[in-house]
Order: structure tokens, then C-alpha cells, then sequence
């Protein structure tokens, strides 16, 4: 086994620390894992290779489209004091997409507030399974939001639902639906 093999090999079975990643030479700031090869550290739902990061499995999207759809009360109307979501990317959500395709959320507190980021929330399909903390491993914070790169979904029609609060516990929600071919 040669020794780029051998270190591949390794790197496969053991978790690394992100900064570890760092020190040996990875650049990037947008999940580019190991060295640079795109194997990341970071995720179980990063393939291994450059084709992007797994944020939702076919199972998952299998068991969202099997799910009968179920009425839902609006118990609260939406505050108009609440933060704004803006979706900057995919720029025409109304069209399909490709596999991978980047995401960019912006949020926009209202003057006087500020954003709790660690109030962020993204759940997927009609059960509404948390997939936060497959986002926040794979995301670079900007200023004012998220970005996500190379991300993978399965074909198909997805329901993605954001929210975030700001410091004055007023909670924003954005419901993004994307078709990928």
C-alpha cells in the first residue's frame, strides 16, 4: 500500500479533529477535510469524495413522501418583529436543481435586535427530522448567516424548514421547497 494510500486509509477510520485538519495543510474553510481531498472529519453524511455531503437520505426522503400529509394548526401568526430569513442560494428555488448545489441563508435581525444563532433550527420533510447539526458541521458562518457547499439530496421534491430567534425570543421561520433532479 502506497503511503497517500495508507494515510487515506487511516484517515477513513479515525475521527480528526477539525483543527487538526488545519494544521496539516487543509486551507479550506468550506469542508474541503483532509488535505484537501474533500473527505471530511467533520460528518457521517460527507461521502468520500469531492461530490458533496449527503444532507438528506434516500430512506429519509422515502419515509417524508410515504408520510400522509397532516393539517397543521397556525397558532401564531407570524411576528413581524421576528428576524427575516432570506434564502440567497439557490437563487430560483421555483426551478429544478442539480446535485450538488450550494446553500446561503441570510438573516436579518430587526434594528435594536440581535440574532441567537445558537437558536438556529432546520428541519426536513413531513416528520420533520432534525437535520441542524448535519448544516452547522458542513456550513461556514458568514457575517449574517450560513453558507453550505456541494450539498446532496436525493431526486425528488424536499421541504426544508428554518427558524432562528433573535435576543428578544422572537422567532423567524422560512419554509424552503426545492425540487432536485
Amino acid at each position: 500500500m502506497r503511503a497517500p494510500a495508507l494515510f487515506l486509509a487511516i484517515a477513513l477510520l479515525l475521527p480528526v479533529a477539525p483543527q487538526a485538519c488545519a494544521q496539516a495543510g487543509d486551507k479550506t474553510d468550506t469542508g474541503g477535510g483532509i488535505g484537501g481531498t474533500g473527505i471530511s472529519t467533520k460528518s457521517p453524511h460527507r461521502l468520500a469524495s469531492r461530490r458533496g455531503f449527503q444532507l438528506v437520505t434516500e430512506e429519509e426522503a422515502r419515509r417524508s413522501r410515504e408520510t400522509p400529509p397532516m393539517l397543521e394548526a397556525d397558532l401564531q401568526r407570524p411576528d413581524p418583529l421576528a428576524p427575516q430569513i432570506l434564502v440567497v442560494d439557490p437563487k430560483n428555488v421555483d426551478q429544478v436543481l442539480r446535485n450538488p448545489f450550494r446553500m446561503e441563508l441570510i438573516f436579518q435581525p430587526q434594528p435594536g435586535a440581535k440574532l441567537d444563532f445558537s437558536s438556529f433550527r432546520a428541519f426536513y420533510g413531513a416528520l420533520k427530522l432534525d437535520i441542524t447539526d448535519r448544516i452547522l458541521r458542513e456550513a461556514t458562518r458568514t457575517g449574517n448567516g450560513l453558507r453550505v457547499v456541494d450539498v446532496r439530496v436525493p431526486s425528488g421534491s424536499h421541504k426544508i424548514i428554518l427558524r432562528i430567534r433573535d435576543d428578544q425570543n422572537r422567532v423567524a421561520e422560512k419554509e424552503l421547497q426545492i425540487r432536485v433532479d
